[in-house]
């Protein structure tokens, strides 16, 4: 789980160039990332939920907080959430093949 998570989060944040995409995270919202990562790594879905809940509030347009976010959905086994915070997270990193998954489950 932990090593599909973060290559989820590496390829949403990378560019082919290498270089990150999205806004600059400030301290207090990287730790909250790495904490909401860490909730979700020891399966404590209901903290990872809340977490990244704060991040987004912070920062709206952390791409990997909403796709944390949508992973505990699925987890929970709540699709319409998940494609919904899937949906933000697509937007944010502008991935077309994403869209087309998405399109699909959307089905």
């Amino acid at each position: 789980m932990f090593n599909s998570l973060s290559q989820l989060l590496l390829n949403q944040c990378t560019q082919q160039t290498g270089r990150q995409s999205g806004p600059v995270l400030s301290q207090q919202v990287k730790a909250l990332v790495g904490e909401g990562n860490q909730a979700y790594v020891d399966a404590d879905i209901s903290s990872a939920i809340r977490i990244m809940q704060e991040v987004i509030r912070i920062e709206p347009r952390a791409a990997s907080a909403w796709s944390v976010l949508a992973q505990c959905y699925s987890d929970l086994n709540e699709p319409k959430k998940e494609l919904q915070l899937r949906i933000m997270a697509a937007h944010l990193i502008h991935d077309a093949d994403e869209w087309g998954r998405l399109a699909r489950s959307s089905k």
